[in-house]
């Protein structure tokens, strides 16, 4: 064999970046769990966007106020300006235009927010599941492992009880 070349034997397959755009680089996994954690408590950057609920409620509210007064002086014997009702029936109309458009923005602005984040957060188990059902055999050989020693102490423990009552 030549300096050059370099012999391996495992059973697991390694490969190894050949250019730039492959470089990786290793992340401990709980630094990953506690980004994908992060990134799955995303919410909403600040924004007009964010505050749309608010929004609809308010000109909900201003519609609601205004229909009232609308109708009050409807109902009323008393003199008002020819255009105040007109007015009053135009902003009760606009202000229940607007509050329908900030809830369905609002909604909408929600949903896609939490496709965006579903989506990374598939990704990022995406990357992660390779690792996983690697890791898996080796864990639970060690767990295996470690509650058989466990077990042994345990049993060596009562036989040392059971001589040390018998003397």
């Amino acid at each position: 064999m030549s300096p050059d070349e370099m012999k391996l034997q495992r059973d697991v397959p390694l490969s190894v970046a050949d250019s730039k755009h492959e470089r990786s680089f290793a992340i401990r996994e709980a630094d990953w769990n506690r980004i994908r954690g992060d990134v799955a408590k995303l919410e909403v950057g600040q924004s007009l966007i964010e505050h749309a609920p608010t929004w609809a409620s308010t000109a909900a509210g201003a519609g609601a106020g205004t229909l009232v007064s609308a109708i009050v002086l409807m109902a009323s014997d008393s003199k008002t300006e020819p255009w105040l009702i007109p007015a009053l029936w135009i902003t009760v109309v606009f202000s229940a235009a607007f509050a329908v458009c900030f809830w369905l923005v609002g909604s909408s602005e929600r949903k896609r927010h939490n496709l965006d984040v579903n989506g990374v957060c598939e990704a990022m188990d995406a990357v992660s599941a390779p690792f996983n059902e690697k890791d898996s055999a080796p864990r639970n050989a060690i767990k295996q492992a470690h509650g058989e020693y466990l077990e042994d102490r345990a049993r060596r423990r009562r036989e040392l009880a059971r001589a040390n009552a018998q003397d």
